[in-house]
């Protein structure tokens, strides 16, 4: 078969040719490389608690003092809720724990991306294979867990029998933007259209970064609001 390392537990599966991965830390150096270039200024060392619309614009107010502008785009994350908005509720973004285990892999070769139930493993070029990921509601709790590391060597062992042998390189954790109905929240907030969301991607950030920029980019520079954007309306969670 494609992959004839699995267990023989196994009994079958999809073969998919377009299946990939990116690196998601040096997609992120990249784009923000690519964006200096084109002119945007980056403040990394200043955190804003607060934005004021007012007057057509919004203020914002950071720990390096407050900025005016005519437009703020919410891309938080899973911080989405703590940044407060003058007279308008968040939408409710939580955080979901997801850990990785990273193994230094001298086994049998994999060739591509493999999707199981109880996980996913990726071959990466140096050697090393990743394992995700937990799904755990526990809060802006971001530590590295026994527990968490336990499923994942569990999942994969039953997987691909020879991790038994691999080594112990890292765990990984991140907290993934969750929404109560799992899809992300786009477009402006309806008592302020110059405050704009970009946030609540669950566990498909990456993915659906490309379409998010253009459609969020549409929606500020050009006042072009997609069709796409409906079903994640900021104001769908609204029940007054």
């Amino acid at each position: 078969g494609a992959e004839p390392y699995l267990s023989r537990d196994v009994a079958g599966g999809l073969l998919v040719h377009t299946q990939g991965f990116v690196a998601a830390s040096a997609l992120a150096e990249a784009l923000r490389a690519a964006a200096v270039r084109h002119g945007v200024a980056f403040r990394t060392a200043s955190a804003a608690s607060g934005l004021r619309p007012v007057n057509g614009h919004v203020e914002v107010t950071a720990d390096n003092g407050p900025l005016t502008t005519d437009v703020v785009i919410m891309a938080a994350g899973s911080w989405t809720g703590s940044v407060d908005i003058d007279g308008i509720a968040p939408p409710p973004v939580r955080p979901v724990r997801g850990q990785l285990v990273q193994l230094d892999w001298r086994g049998d070769p994999l060739s591509r991306v493999i999707f199981a139930p109880r996980c996913y493993v990726v071959p990466w070029t140096n050697g090393t294979v990743l394992v995700g990921a937990t799904v755990e509601d526990v809060g802006f709790d971001e530590r590295s867990t026994a527990g968490g590391v336990a499923e994942l060597l569990d999942a994969i062992g039953g997987l691909l029998p020879a991790s038994r042998t691999a080594g112990f390189d890292e765990v990984r954790v991140g907290l993934r933007p969750g929404t109560p109905d799992d899809l992300p929240v786009l477009g402006r907030a309806e008592a302020a259209p110059n405050v704009v969301y970009a946030t609540g991607h669950y566990r498909n950030g990456v993915l659906l970064a490309p379409v998010t920029a253009r459609l969020i980019a549409d929606l500020v520079l050009d006042g072009r609001e997609d069709a796409l954007l409906e079903p994640f309306r900021p104001d769908r969670f609204d029940t007054t």
